[in-house]
């Protein structure tokens, strides 16, 4: 079994990332879109970085961030608070079932980062957000749709496809951006009402490369608590991470596809 410190630490290096995030590099699909008035719906926000840069965006409108993590939602309100931000709310919630509780036609964009890929039925979600999207109204997702490491590191590569097969065991799809776009035209949006646009995140910096390589052995282990690696095999991935961050010519990049979707 993985210790509690181990993982709590591996959950402190989570919400460490998360914060990078920003608005300006992973919601720049989004921007040209959005108006001062708007009200929007950040579902599984995590610690609310990307909500708070699109509660600035909306002075005249609201942003409510929803996550299942009550730690990250407290992270959240720290965050509005310290940057005095009063337009934005965050609200403890699971997006496969609270939802339903939203009455139709409640805001104007709902915005996703990374989420669906790790769910199993991806399209009920994007079903209740075009239900509580306003008549014209925006839905936004960001999605990893591939991932590649360089130079290839074994250990490090197969904490990769470990990563992907624990996914996929819950029914997930670790590169869902390649068909989001599918899974929203099942939804109910028009192909015609869609715009697609994909870009690279990199991890290259120090810092970047310091953040994975703290994270390859809790990652590890909890692979191994949950039976898709030996204790040898968590071993040699934590010794790739770590093997991976030391090199000056790493690379870690991740084609991200953005998707906006207009209701009709």
């Amino acid at each position: 079994m993985a210790d509690q410190p181990q993982q709590a630490h591996y959950h402190k290096l989570n919400e460490r990332n998360f914060n990078q995030r920003t608005a300006k590099e992973h919601a720049r699909h989004l921007l040209p879109y959005i108006k001062p008035h708007h009200w929007i719906l950040d579902l599984g926000c995590g610690p609310g970085a990307i909500t708070a840069d699109l509660a600035e965006l909306v002075p005249k409108g609201e942003v409510v961030g929803i996550d299942v993590d009550e730690t990250f939602i407290e992270a959240g309100k720290a965050l509005a608070e310290k940057r005095g931000l009063k337009n934005v709310t965050f609200r403890p919630g699971d997006v496969k079932t609270d939802l339903t509780t939203i009455p139709p036609s409640s805001f104007d964009i709902i915005h996703a980062h990374q989420l669906l890929l790790h769910l199993p039925s991806p399209v009920t979600v994007v079903l209740e957000a075009h239900r509580i999207l306003k008549p014209c109204g925006i839905f936004s997702t960001v999605d990893s749709a591939l991932r590649t490491i360089i130079p290839a590191i074994p250990g490090a590569i197969a904490s990769n496809e470990t990563y992907e097969r624990f996914t996929r065991s819950r029914g997930a799809d670790p590169n869902f951006g390649l068909t989001h776009h599918i899974v929203a035209h099942e939804a109910g949006f028009a192909w015609e009402d869609m715009e697609m646009s994909s870009w690279t995140m990199r991890e290259m910096g120090e810092e970047g490369k310091k953040r994975i390589a703290e994270g390859a052995g809790p990652a590890a282990e909890g692979f191994m608590e949950r039976g898709l690696i030996s204790a040898e095999e968590a071993e040699a991935q934590r010794e790739g991470g770590v093997e991976w961050a030391g090199l000056r010519e790493s690379r870690w990049l991740e084609v991200a596809s953005g998707l906006v979707c207009w209701k009709r």
